[in-house]
């Protein structure tokens, strides 16, 4: 494995552990622990599986070494936000697949989530860029 995909799979961990911890605060917070607020922590293991998937490929397929490193800061930056995007939504609506109609407080917790957590993101995404900016070897 290259050096830039065990850097995206620490960042990754991260992610995983932030989102779980959001959702059981956004679960306790917002829906108050109500047994129908269970389907909310459905999402997280499609969401890790496709961000776990997303991030070996970049980590192993982008040309990191042939980057400048001011590139490969802003190409990490948005590669690990865009593998969260794309996780999010996908583990949305996947819990929407299982769940069928959800009510409308699910989907106002999806943009509560996903505006608190974008925000933790980014932070991790910059230590990620550095991080990948700084490598020598690959």
């Amino acid at each position: 494995m290259k050096r830039s995909t065990i850097y995206l799979f620490i960042a990754l961990h991260i992610e995983v552990a932030l989102i779980f911890a959001g959702l059981t605060l956004l679960l306790f917070t917002y829906l108050r622990g109500e047994p129908g607020s269970i389907p909310i922590m459905t999402n997280i293991l499609p969401a890790s599986l496709i961000s776990f998937s997303l991030g070996y490929l970049a980590g192993e397929y982008l040309p990191w070494a042939k980057l400048p490193p001011w590139a490969r800061f802003w190409l990490g930056l948005g590669v690990f936000y865009a593998i969260f995007v794309i996780s999010s939504l996908l583990g949305f609506y996947v819990m929407g697949l299982i769940y069928g109609n959800l009510s409308d407080d699910y989907w106002r917790l999806f943009y509560v989530f996903f505006l608190f957590t974008s925000i933790l993101i980014l932070l991790i995404g910059c230590v990620l860029g550095t991080a990948l900016s700084r490598l020598r070897k690959f």
